[in-house]
């Protein structure tokens, strides 16, 4: 078996998917944005892990001394750095990477071949006590070949979703290629959850350290929640925290008793549970069913209470407690890097 190939960057056709490489190379290294930033420090260089997470989940080219930081901290060589900062310079001018035929050969004829979106790899969590990372790891020549392939797919996985997703990059347009199916819920961004019935938006609460979901008054809820489409028609709903960090919305536990509190929690040990599909019910309001049961979050009885918690429970299609509205919000400036590690 050959050994595995280290992202590269002369991959990307767009800047998303420059990041995502970025991404890949992230995982690869197996490390946390924290240890990046204290290797990157040992280095000599800047790189906070604020700044580095924020890089990561946007769709732009980072500047030149960010690539040239990340490179150095995950191990690069003073031939990957440059290689990197040329992959980037070409981006820049618009110019397209002599990898196409090498993309051919690894990948197969493109018209035939529909890869699904990567899921970006869950890093940092945030709670209270011991759990673990799961990391996703896009690795190798052929992963990393549909990301030439499938440009115009990728552009989804950006935090904020302000772009249209380019029509020209390789294989996004092609006569016979099968459409993807459109999105059924709100377009991928940062968003506060609101309840339709009672116009509180979930929330954690000041004070509590397990990450349980209520309902609280929208201008002091936290945290904000970016939205995240994933394989199979279904979307991750990150919690990015001021205090805590990156998260994701899930079902406590991964429970699939009725009335099992949502929870924000480290991304990855839940599995389904981490899992929502986004149902459309008219007048931009949404059922969030969570994967691994089919039930729906709810406000029981439509309560408008502050602090009512919010939880799964049999979905009903005359129960308001059960549709939320998306609310956009600006993505955080900064969110701190705390990790299971």
């Amino acid at each position: 078996m050959s050994e595995e190939q280290p992202p590269d960057p002369r991959r990307a056709r767009t800047p998303t998917e420059f990041v995502l490489v970025m991404r890949a190379m992230k995982d690869r290294s197996g490390l946390t944005y924290r240890q990046l930033a204290v290797r990157a420090e040992g280095r000599g260089d800047v790189l906070p892990a604020s700044t580095l997470a924020g890089t990561l989940s946007r769709g732009s080219l980072p500047r030149p001394e960010v690539v040239e930081a990340f490179v150095r901290a995950c191990g690069g060589s003073p031939e990957d750095v440059e290689r990197w900062l040329a992959a980037r310079r070409d981006l820049t001018r618009g110019e397209p990477h002599a990898t196409a035929l090498e993309d051919a050969a690894v990948v197969g004829d493109t018209d035939a071949s529909h890869p699904h979106e990567r899921e970006p790899s869950p890093e940092e969590g945030k709670g209270t006590g011991p759990r673990r990372s799961a990391r996703g790891r896009l690795i190798g020549g052929a992963s990393l070949a549909l990301l030439a392939v499938v440009g115009g797919s990728l552009a989804l996985m950006r935090l904020t979703g302000d772009e249209a997703a380019p029509a020209d990059v390789a294989g996004a347009a092609s006569p016979s290629a099968t459409p993807r199916p459109a999105l059924s819920g709100p377009r991928p961004g940062v968003y506060r959850i609101r309840s339709a019935a009672s116009s509180l938006c979930l929330s954690e609460r000041e004070g509590e350290g397990g990450g349980r979901v209520y309902q609280a008054t929208c201008a002091k809820a936290v945290p904000v929640y970016s939205v995240e489409p994933v394989e199979g028609g279904v979307y991750r709903i990150r919690s990015l925290h001021p205090v805590f960090g990156y998260g994701c919305l899930g079902v406590a536990a991964g429970s699939t008793r009725a009335g099992a509190q949502l929870m924000d929690d480290y991304c990855g040990h839940r599995g389904s549970a981490e899992r929502f599909q986004l149902q459309p019910a008219g007048r931009a309001r949404y059922r969030l069913v969570p994967a691994h049961t089919g039930t729906c979050a709810s406000v029981p009885r439509s309560s408008p209470t502050e602090w009512t918690p919010v939880v799964q429970l049999s979905c009903s299609s005359d129960d308001p407690g059960q549709l939320f509205l998306f609310d956009s919000r600006p993505p955080p400036t900064a969110v701190p890097s705390i990790t299971s590690n």
